[in-house]
């Protein structure tokens, strides 16, 4: 019994050592696991801090950078320009309704936000339903079909959308407009006007020498002779065409090739 009880306190001796290191251990990973986990969150706070503040500085810079080129510059101001700096508000606007503010502020800018969006949709679709913006531009469309009048140039604001509309059977080149200058002679004025290509957002080969053959068309709003700055441009387009015709509100010169359509028109004053 003696001997059994020597080994049991040599057993328990070691069972308790045992127990000791196994806590030991378990107290040192611990304290390592929560230094880790308390370093791995410092991490993740400073990259979340900096990546939120780029986000930030980003999306105040472009807006900055944009308002800049429209005040000091000659370009034109469209607010549909503006949609892809907008999108980087969405993020910014997520943080702050997640983690910032109180919470009828967060109510409240919802309830704000969300009545713009439903008013913004609901001008939009009523826009569409009763209004058509291209119901000219659609029987010119027809015209230039049933005509076969199959090559052309109008200003950017109409050649794409009639060349969609026609669905690619007529294709229409940009013109910026028509350059205009003048010569004396005598008891005469001669005025000369030159078409100016627009190559934005269309086909360069529309633009390339021998890529057409055969009639082309010149397409010009009925009302943009003085928007042009152009004093006798009707009158010298309507004298160098072989064909006139006016359709909804437009005026389509028709030439026998396209050097004809591009070459200098002349109107003379006596």
């Amino acid at each position: 019994s003696d001997e059994e009880s020597k080994n049991s306190r040599v057993c328990g001796s070691d069972e308790e050592s045992k127990n000791s290191r196994v806590r030991d251990d378990s107290r040192v990973c611990g304290k390592n696991g929560l230094h880790a986990s308390m370093v791995d969150y410092e991490n993740v706070s400073c990259e979340a801090y900096c990546h939120n503040k780029f986000l930030a500085l980003f999306t105040v810079a472009a807006i900055a950078l944009n308002l800049f080129i429209f005040v000091f510059t000659t370009s034109t101001m469209v607010p549909r320009y503006y949609i892809t700096l907008f999108i980087f508000i969405l993020p910014m606007m997520a943080k702050y309704l997640t983690e910032s503010g109180e919470k009828f502020a967060r109510d409240a800018y919802l309830v704000i936000f969300g009545a713009c969006l439903l008013l913004a949709m609901t001008k939009t679709v009523y826009s569409f339903k009763t209004v058509d913006k291209n119901e000219a531009r659609k029987e010119v469309a027809a015209y230039l079909t049933e005509k076969g009048l199959d090559f052309g140039y109008a200003f950017f604001t109409d050649a794409n959308i009639i060349t969609e509309l026609t669905n690619g059977k007529t294709e229409i080149a940009n013109l910026s407009g028509f350059s205009e200058s003048g010569e004396s002679g005598h008891f005469c004025y001669k005025y000369i006007y030159t078409p100016e290509m627009f190559m934005w957002s269309s086909p360069f080969c529309y633009y390339e020498n021998g890529y057409h053959s055969g009639n082309a068309f010149i397409l010009l709003p009925s009302d943009s002779y003085d928007y042009n700055g152009t004093l006798y441009l009707k009158e010298a387009l309507e004298s160098d065409s072989s064909e006139h015709e006016s359709v909804a509100g437009y005026d389509i010169y028709i030439f026998e090739s396209v050097d004809e359509a591009l070459i200098e028109k002349i109107y003379v004053q006596d």
